[in-house]
């Protein structure tokens, strides 16, 4: 079958560790291919070889990372991404739906690392050729509810989900204002049924192809 065309879109879904994004990103994904769109998911950090090269040393519990070098590793995997894969996919008129993006690094590095906005926020506009998402689903949950879904799952921390609560709480905070200061940008709770809340993104997703 014929992959739909659109013009091209970019989706994204954001929240704290845990939150069931990447759940919701991958049924998004499998969704729309079973209705004949082109999709490429991909992730934050990682996606490439370079960038998943990164990734694993961003995350690894045995790194020592000074929270400037942190900045510069999360943008650098972002600028490979986009380069090699968002941005020639959206030219093609393909859906792109990724797990995290420019937001992540707002969130976690301006919010939890209190790193300066203005730097971050030029050096991020200039890692992702200026592109931007169409359309960003932010899931949200506690740091409480975060930490007790990690531990349900048996899941080791790695070393950002190490970090202390108050970490997390600032960057939920920051999460939550996004909605109001960032464009397009959708506050969905994450602990509800993921069913629902499954239904609810795509039927927004879709809104966005009406008219093509």
């Amino acid at each position: 079958m014929a992959g739909k065309r659109n013009n091209g879109k970019f989706i994204v879904l954001e929240g704290v560790d845990n939150c069931g994004k990447t759940t919701q990103a991958g049924r998004l994904a499998a969704s729309l291919k079973r209705q004949g769109y082109e999709v490429l998911p991909v992730r934050e950090p990682g996606g490439t070889k370079v960038s998943e090269k990164i990734r694993r040393i961003l995350l690894s519990r045995e790194s020592n990372i000074d929270a400037r070098t942190e900045v510069f590793l999360y943008l650098a995997a972002r600028a490979q991404v986009t380069a090699e894969k968002i941005a020639p996919a959206l030219a093609t008129g393909k859906i792109v739906i990724a797990d995290r993006y420019h937001l992540s690094t707002y969130a976690y590095q301006i919010g939890g690392r209190r790193m300066p906005a203005e730097v971050v926020k030029a050096a991020d506009h200039f890692a992702r050729h200026a592109i931007r998402p169409d359309i960003t689903f932010i899931l949200d949950i506690t740091p409480a509810e975060s930490r007790k879904r990690m531990t349900l799952a048996g899941k080791k921390p790695d070393r950002i989900e190490k970090e202390k609560s108050a970490f997390f709480a600032r960057i939920r905070q920051y999460y939550r204002l996004a909605t109001r200061t960032e464009k397009n940008t959708i506050l969905l709770s994450g602990r509800g049924n993921p069913d629902a809340l499954a239904a609810e993104i795509e039927m927004k997703t879709l809104e966005l192809f009406k008219g093509q």
